[in-house]
């Protein structure tokens, strides 16, 4: 018989690992945070030449971020990369993936880009590409363009401070894209693209010049359902069993005072 006592332990536990347990996104891949060199980070950097300045922001003045740089003014390339295992990319396509940077754009204007910029995000995975490319408007405001798709959106208003952008897959729903929280798309499939699995950020050759001041880049798989349920079952468990314990040590104790009720 389940007592009133037990339950609630029960309760007390199941919101315990609602609150512990990441309920959606939890297993980081690649990441980049603040000043920190990518190449500490496990990044691999690559250039076309030496057209691509990048560096340390501590901070980033008038904003308080720290960032790293990637500054093109001259139309090359020179981007980071983290390559992705098949496994890494298979637990992605089944249980959802997120490719989320917290960057400004100091370039203003930057009308060449309008929005087909060389700052870029990317998520590949063999087969598709999914790829965001920033400028800006003459007031500073964000422009965001996604790559293949034909949609360009001016984040108006935005300014020319830091904001988060995130692409976000969940299976039987495609990619959505949000800026600061605010949905602008969903149901993307992104375009087909064949290359090895990777993700990557910084400077497209293959756009206009543009600046982005990074201050965080990261790439995260949902972990498999199964994963969060084991481990509410196991603490539950040991809930359940240190309960049982507690009650066989007071009923030995009461035994050995000669007490017959339990």
């Amino acid at each position: 018989m389940i007592t009133v006592r037990a339950t609630a332990r029960l309760i007390v536990v199941f919101m315990l690992v609602l609150f512990l347990v990441p309920p959606v996104f939890g297993t980081t891949i690649a990441l980049h945070t603040g000043a920190n060199n990518p190449l500490s980070e496990l990044w691999t950097y690559h250039e076309n030449g030496t057209g691509v300045l990048v560096g340390a922001l501590s901070p980033d003045d008038g904003y308080g971020c720290d960032a790293w740089y990637v500054d093109d003014q001259v139309g090359y390339y020179g981007y980071y990369s983290y390559a992705l295992t098949a496994d890494q990319v298979q637990a992605a396509d089944d249980y959802g993936w997120r490719l989320a940077a917290f960057l400004r754009l100091p370039d203003i204007p930057d009308p060449a880009a309008a929005g087909d910029g060389s700052p870029f995000i990317s998520y590949r995975d063999g087969s598709h590409i999914f790829q965001l490319h920033f400028g800006t408007q003459d007031d500073g405001d964000p422009i965001v363009r996604l790559y293949a798709a034909n949609h360009s959106y001016a984040i108006e208003g935005g300014g020319a401070g830091y904001h988060s952008y995130v692409l976000e897959y969940q299976p039987g729903n495609g990619v959505s894209f949000l800026v600061d929280g605010t949905e602008y798309l969903s149901g993307w499939s992104g375009a087909s693209f064949s290359s090895s699995p990777v993700v990557l950020w910084g400077a497209a050759s293959s756009r206009p010049t543009g600046r982005g001041n990074f201050n965080r880049v990261e790439f995260e798989t949902v972990p498999e359902p199964a994963t969060a349920w084991l481990l509410l079952a196991g603490v539950a468990l040991l809930c359940c069993s240190t309960g049982k314990r507690k009650r066989l040590f007071a009923r030995v104790r009461k035994n050995e005072t000669g007490q017959e009720e339990w």
